[in-house]
């Protein structure tokens, strides 16, 4: 006869592979879809990093062309992009088929740290595998995790990092944990500093905790040492990649205000962004909790855990979690209200909160028959899908309009009418990277008339080769309405005054302006 556990886990551990096979099949069927939507400055922005490895070969000074020369304005160091391009030249595939692969892959991996962290922490397999299942099935991550983004990368690794840091708690550590801690922090931090920094601070005071309650400041002073150097060195090389990429950053005129001095502000946002209804109603509720937990399922779930569980391990476990979950929001606040693919960070902790909150107040506290309890945690599964359905599946498709249709013919027109060791010159995209990344050129994507009128002004503060080719576009919105107010005319005129010699056609909605520089 078949047990009631046996029963559960067969339950739990379908639920957790028809998630893996609905978040995997999801995104391959998308797979051949444009980078263009939700984001997709940000995406094309990694497609050209990617694409240019691919074309200059390996370097930390990786190519960005999209600011003008030096054309090396990096942000991130390229884990991800390196992953892409090296799969891209073995596979010999697009490179935006892979650079959304490596991100799928990244998210599934991400399973394995978080199962063997709560495996650590005692946490039940059935309880493990229905976290899982809500991780996998949250709208945000399977869309997330099938676009050209670093996400999942740093999420990955930053996972590993909490899953070493718990084998520290646990007493289980030898030299090779403390070697493994320094690599994947230094790789968390390295690949995406606004999601490994706060998952560090969390750490570093439930270490604090765990060495003041085992006084080993005293009795083990080597451990504390080994801790110290291993967040240190992570911390050193952190510190180093973005002293470089500074380096090369204040070396093109438009990339000054993207330093790490010059932006840190926009990074933290204001004291009143983290008081903001904007942040604790729209961004952490509205947008993060409620779909990823089935509705209210699991936030009331939470809220009868919190009353109601009376084990002091898991009241500690479920306070930890939400310290992860939260403080991200708190320390980068301004990005998380501005930029949705940055739940990608700490969205994982609510749902393994949910997943032990569901448990505890459904199988625990109500004590309710198993087909209830199963047919609620369907019920759960069914509205995550139809929560990313509704928001991320046939929105983002509605969203490909004029502008994201206009992008893609005329990149493609821009490669077969444009010589390729010449740079364009590209108004009307608000200097995003989109239109450079399609039409396979080196630009300077101009971001405002009077960004524009400098470029034509004084074009070799920019550029070393003079650009032939100039783009004119209306700048739309996101429903390809032109943005009133906007207009290039001035910067347009002063080009046609300057370059007598040149001709200009009509091409979609916008003008293309060919110039001869003179010998």
């Amino acid at each position: 006869m078949i047990s009631n556990y046996s029963k559960d886990f067969n339950f739990f551990f379908f639920l957790f592979l028809f998630s893996i096979i609905f978040y995997t099949t999801t995104n391959l069927v998308t797979l051949a879809d444009p980078i263009l939507v939700q984001h997709g400055w940000r995406q094309s922005h990694n497609a050209l990093n990617a694409f240019y490895i691919i074309e200059n070969g390996f370097s930390l000074n990786y190519e960005t062309p999209n600011f003008g020369e030096p054309w090396s304005v990096p942000h991130e160091f390229p884990i991800y992009h390196w992953c892409v391009s090296i799969l891209t030249i073995i596979f010999e595939m697009p490179v935006t088929y892979m650079g959304r692969l490596v991100s799928l892959i990244f998210g599934l991996l991400t399973c394995i740290p978080i199962y063997y962290s709560l495996i650590k922490l005692n946490i039940s397999r059935n309880i493990i595998f229905l976290c899982l299942t809500l991780f996998l099935s949250a709208p945000s991550y399977i869309y997330w995790s099938g676009t050209f983004m670093i996400e999942t990368t740093a999420l990955f690794f930053t996972c590993c990092f909490i899953f070493l840091t718990i084998k520290i708690i646990k007493n289980e550590h030898n030299l090779v944990t403390f070697l493994f801690l320094t690599l994947f922090l230094s790789l968390a931090l390295l690949q995406k500093i606004t999601t490994a920094f706060p998952a560090m601070l969390v750490s570093s005071l439930i270490l604090l905790i765990y060495l003041f309650k085992t006084n080993s400041f005293k009795s083990n002073y080597k451990l504390v040492l080994k801790i110290i150097l291993s967040f240190a060195i992570a911390n050193l090389a952190s510190l180093s990649w973005f002293v470089y990429a500074d380096h090369l950053k204040s070396m093109n005129p438009l990339m000054n205000g993207l330093t790490l001095e010059n932006s840190i502000h926009w990074y933290f946002g204001s004291l009143g962004d983290k008081f903001s209804s904007q942040l604790w109603l729209g961004t952490i509720f509205e947008a993060t909790i409620i779909p990823g937990s089935g509705i209210f399922i699991g936030f009331l779930s939470f809220a009868y855990l919190i009353f109601k569980n009376k084990n002091k391990n898991l009241q500690f476990i479920i306070f930890s979690l939400l310290l992860f979950f939260l403080i991200p929001f708190l320390v980068h606040t301004r990005v998380h209200i501005n930029h949705k693919y940055y739940q990608v960070a700490n969205l994982v902790f609510w749902s393994i909160i949910s997943g032990i909150s569901i448990d505890f107040y459904f199988k625990k506290y109500l004590k309710i028959k198993d087909f209830y309890y199963y047919a609620i945690l369907i019920f759960v599964l069914i509205v995550n899908y139809a929560f990313f359905f509704h928001k991320y599946f046939f929105h983002p498709k509605s969203q490909m309009g004029n502008q994201q249709e206009r992008t893609m013919v005329l990149g493609k027109y821009l490669q077969n009418n444009t010589e390729k060791n010449y740079p364009i010159v590209i108004f009307g995209y608000g200097g995003s990277s989109t239109l450079t990344f399609y039409s396979h050129r080196k630009a300077l994507s101009v971001n405002g008339e009077g960004q524009g009128i400098k470029v034509i002004k004084e074009p070799f503060k920019f550029f070393t080769s003079l650009p032939k080719t100039y783009i004119f576009c209306p700048a739309l919105d996101s429903k390809g309405n032109k943005i009133k107010g906007y207009t290039d005319a001035e910067a347009k005129k002063l080009l046609k005054e300057k370059y007598t010699n040149h001709k200009s056609e009509e091409f979609l909605d916008c003008e293309i302006i060919y110039i001869e520089p003179p010998s």
